[in-house]
Parts: structure tokens; sequence; C-alpha cells
């Protein structure tokens, strides 16, 4: 039998316009790490957060699991953002301060 698509949850407004939505379906991400395992993200998330949290408006950097097609699997550390803009502002951020980071669509 088809299987049916999950309801729509309804989406919370936050106070920010700005605000993201949760990591896995925020409109647009910035890239902080890739890692070989879900510790290792984690770990990168921790330290990512600590160097350029001040950045990050209060959200904490999300681990996202990556299936690379028949090349692994990966841990993306990112945090959501609200448009492809907002996620290019903050990476020009990071990188100021140091960091590399990539901003992308979905």
């Amino acid at each position: 039998a088809p299987t049916q698509p999950a309801p729509a949850q309804p989406k919370t407004r936050l106070a920010s316009l700005d605000a993201p939505a949760p990591a896995s379906n925020a409109a647009a991400h910035v890239q902080l790490a890739s890692q070989p395992s879900e510790a290792a993200a984690e770990t990168s998330a921790n330290v990512l957060e600590q160097r350029y949290g001040a950045l990050f408006n209060g959200v904490r950097p999300a681990v996202m699991k990556a299936d690379l097609n028949g090349r692994g699997v990966r841990y993306r550390v990112v945090i959501p953002a609200a448009s492809l803009s907002n996620a290019q502002q903050l990476c020009s951020a990071i990188k100021a301060k140091g960091g590399d980071c990539f901003a992308y669509n979905g």
C-alpha cells in the first residue's frame, strides 16, 4: 500500500523575523564542518559554538547525517538560516573571524 506523507507540523512563530526553522527544514544552512562520525561532529559543534557562538544569535549548531551515495556517511555541522542571504551573511562574518564555511539552500 502506498504510504501517506506525514501531516505538516504547525510552525511556531519566534520573536525574530529572521529566526531560522529547525535545522532539518530550514530554508538555508551554513555548513561549518563535516566529520566521519557523529561524536566527532558533536565535538566540532561544541568547539565552533565556543569560537563563533556570538555570531549565531542564540542558535546552536546542529549535526545532520549525510549519506554520500556509496561514498560513506558524513556528519555535517550546520547552522540553520531563514534564507540563503542570511546564511551568506553569517558565513561572511565567520570567515572575517578566521573561520571556514559555506552557505547553501535547503
